[in-house]
């Protein structure tokens, strides 16, 4: 076997081996890191408020009976530019279920917004949640998308964030629709993602993510805004803060895309994101060695992939046999037809929707003139138990660092 050949294998599958091996201990982890359960009996916490972010359109609130169990709690949080029709209807809605509003100015949005496109790019989601935690009493909160619903109720959520003694605490996400085969093989995805999450709990999902309020302020003032990504560098910066960060076992279903097409479309997103994490960032990888380095590794070997698919040789074939047969191995006990098709699913993400990543994220980044960097932090927040400031109290913590970059406004202060 020649030198370049073993170079190949190294470089481009011992990272993914090596990943998935990691799935194939959970005695190990479960020594390692305190396994929590949450269930029905488990500790509940009530004083937390729900930010539910929403704009552009309200027909994407969609879990409004959901939501309606927990009150005055909601902050439904959206911006000053809405137009006159989602305006009367988020009042209609707040008045009816006595929720909260919060509006919050974004520079540069115009009234509607979107224009009733769902938006995959932009910094209004992270502006309008940073804002709005100026208005949150509750010393717990938990932000969800407009379409997240749960089957327990998130006080035990808060509950967990509390008995792990968690600042930031990740979530277990779990594919609700599972009919067809596209939504099979996301179900697979998603499992072993979450797994994941037990030994990389920053890996916080957008979708529903908790934390103590005092620590999210600090955390969304050095926060980016950049949005693909926005839920991952949420838990990068808490850990960079020397805050606790965790996963609670907490189930959120969520709605997976049902066709080709809208699989693709959220892929490329989520791709261009991936690439400013894993590019633009890579210096993160001196605090996490093992997802960064294999992040940008899956895109600059891009072209080594495709010339070893084009021209095998056993070394490679050998190696790709391994990693099948180790997630194989590791999804036996959820094993149906749609697992024998994860390879050319897992294939295509990697030759096709990884390397048009970098192409989705100068298209973004262009769009909203910031590049996504994820400022190093100078010092940390107060250690867990520290009392607040005067500063605190009256006016929300303010973090000790600069907050972000862009490409056309250069520093933007947090006050």
């Amino acid at each position: 076997m020649s030198a370049l050949e073993w170079l190949t294998m190294l470089v481009l599958f011992a990272p993914a081996v090596l990943l998935a091996l990691s799935e194939m201990s959970p005695n190990l982890r479960a020594s390692r890191h305190a396994r929590l359960t949450v269930d029905r009996n488990s500790r509940r916490i009530e004083n937390f408020t729900v930010i539910v972010p929403i704009y552009g359109h309200i027909k994407y609130l969609t879990n409004v009976d959901y939501l309606r169990q927990y009150g005055e709690r909601v902050l439904i949080t959206t911006t000053t530019a809405e137009t006159d029709e989602f305006n009367a209807a988020i009042e209609e809605v707040c008045a009816r279920e006595g929720f909260r509003i919060f509006r919050g100015h974004v520079p540069g949005r115009s009234v509607g917004g979107t224009g009733g496109k769902k938006s995959t790019g932009g910094v209004v989601r992270e502006i309008i949640v940073r804002d709005a935690l100026a208005a949150v009493e509750h010393p717990y909160v938990v932000c969800i998308d407009a379409d997240t619903e749960t089957e327990l109720p998130l006080s035990l959520l808060v509950g967990g964030l509390e008995a792990g003694s968690f600042d930031v605490a990740s979530v277990r996400l779990q594919a609700q629709n599972q009919t067809n085969m596209i939504e099979r093989l996301q179900g697979h995805e998603y499992r072993t993602a979450m797994r994941l999450r037990v030994l990389m709990p920053w890996l916080v999902s957008g979708a529903c993510h908790v934390l103590r309020t005092r620590v999210h302020r600090e955390i969304m003032h050095a926060h980016s805004t950049f949005f693909q990504g926005n839920d991952v560098e949420v838990g990068v910066l808490g850990d960079a803060l020397k805050y606790r960060v965790g996963h609670v076992p907490f189930v959120v279903p969520t709605i997976v895309p049902s066709t080709f097409g809208a699989w693709f479309r959220q892929r490329l997103a989520w791709s261009g994101g991936e690439a400013r994490l894993f590019v633009v960032n890579l210096y993160l990888v001196r605090w996490h060695p093992t997802l960064f380095l294999y992040g940008f590794l899956s895109l600059v070997t891009t072209p080594l992939r495709w010339y070893y698919l084009i021209n095998p040789t056993w070394p490679v074939a050998a190696a790709v046999a391994t990693y099948l047969l180790t997630m194989a191995w590791v999804n036996r006990r959820d094993f149906d037809v749609a697992l024998l098709l994860m390879p050319l699913y897992l294939l295509f993400i990697s030759l096709v929707v990884v390397p048009l990543g970098v192409y989705t994220y100068v298209k973004m980044a262009w769009a909203d003139r910031k590049v996504g960097l994820i400022r190093r932090m100078r010092g940390h927040g107060p250690l867990p138990g520290e009392p607040p400031s005067a500063r605190d109290e009256t006016l929300g913590y303010v973090p000790r660092t600069l907050v972000t970059e862009s490409i056309a406004g250069g520093w933007n202060r947090p006050i």
